[in-house]
């Protein structure tokens, strides 16, 4: 309850770092040539009490390195022992010599690899560029005005380029999207302005364009028929009035796409996403080739408007859209025998 007046001021202190703290000064003054028998054991400990009392950070200091030395030789050091006693790290440091001579022979490999895709790309860009060159050379030389657009013989060069780039090895998915792309842009391959019906100037029939990226792609009236679109990304791709004829369509994604008014003759659309498509005044298209498709339920069958805030085909009259999906729901004659599944399409 009361202090203890007689208490020893300095019994705090941790008597090891005392000693240690006394030394220090006996060494000091010896260096300074004070003689050993000059020199009192007493006044040494007093005097080094004196200091740690008012250099309390050495203190802590000092006990804070014992709690870390014990922690190491209580701890740390079985663990290290154990580490090295482990069969695994024998394994591995007998193998290392196997390791360093795969790794040795492995560089070269890996700096080949690197090269070749470097060459590959470098050789699909030469074919693009030569495509692009010839066309556009092409067209210019023939000056081609809306009589001459028609022109069945010019129809035919482009249309043999085209198939041909689109079969060249050195083209892999993302240069095939390139070449769409620059087609789509010089409307080559849409009849947006066609007056005549005679359809776009190129031809994608047959095209192999499977797993390709065409996502936002304008293929309005686009002749695609006995096209290869599998697992092609056709999102929000506007194919209104398209020739999509015996076109492989199985495992695309068509969400969002526009439809409308699209030419249909058994197309493959099993396991095709179909998730907010507009299929207004789509032709060929029954019910059965529908529910192959997933997510068919959530396209749009009716007249509607595509709101750009949103991205989405919103029906103009949603109550007509949820009839016509009940009508094909409730088909039941309709239904595939074997659905795909629909797990990663949703």
């Amino acid at each position: 309850m009361f202090r203890n007046k007689n208490k020893d001021p300095y019994s705090s202190l941790p008597e090891v770092l005392v000693n240690i703290k006394a030394e220090e000064i006996r060494q000091k003054k010896k260096e300074q040539g004070l003689a050993i028998w000059q020199q009192n054991h007493e006044d040494n400990l007093l005097e080094a009490k004196n200091y740690l009392k008012c250099h309390h950070i050495e203190v802590f200091l000092w006990r804070l390195n014992k709690r870390l030395f014990f922690l190491e030789k209580r701890h740390l050091e079985p663990l290290d022992d154990l580490i090295k006693r482990s069969a695994i790290f024998s394994i591995v440091e007998k193998i290392s010599p196997i390791i360093e001579a795969i790794g040795i022979i492995a560089i070269p490999f890996v700096i080949w690899y690197l090269g070749e895709k470097i060459a590959a790309k470098s050789r699909q860009q030469e074919v693009i560029n030569s495509y692009v060159n010839q066309l556009t050379q092409m067209i210019l030389d023939a000056d081609i005005e809306a009589e001459n657009k028609k022109s069945k013989n010019l129809r035919r060069i482009i249309e043999t380029n085209t198939s041909l780039i689109l079969v060249n090895p050195n083209l892999d998915a993302n240069g095939k999207r390139e070449i769409i792309n620059f087609l789509s842009k010089l409307h080559l391959i849409t009849d947006k302005d066609m007056s005549d019906k005679k359809g776009p100037l190129i031809s994608l029939d047959t095209a192999n364009l499977e797993g390709v990226n065409l996502f936002g792609f304008n293929l309005e009236g686009a002749n695609l028929p006995f096209a290869n679109l599998k697992g092609a990304n056709l999102k929000r791709v506007n194919l209104s009035g398209a020739d999509l004829g015996l076109t492989n369509l199985s495992r695309a994604n068509l969400s969002g796409a526009n439809l409308s008014r699209a030419y249909f003759e058994y197309p493959n659309l099993f396991g095709a996403n179909l998730s907010g498509a507009n299929l207004y005044g789509v032709k060929g298209l029954d019910n059965r080739k529908i529910k192959l498709a997933c997510n068919w339920d959530k396209a749009v069958y009716s007249e509607a408007d595509f709101e750009r805030h949103r991205y989405k085909w919103i029906p103009k009259n949603e109550q007509i859209n949820q009839e016509i999906i009940k009508e094909i729901r409730d088909n039941k004659a309709s239904d595939p025998v074997n659905p795909p599944i629909c797990l990663l399409s949703k």
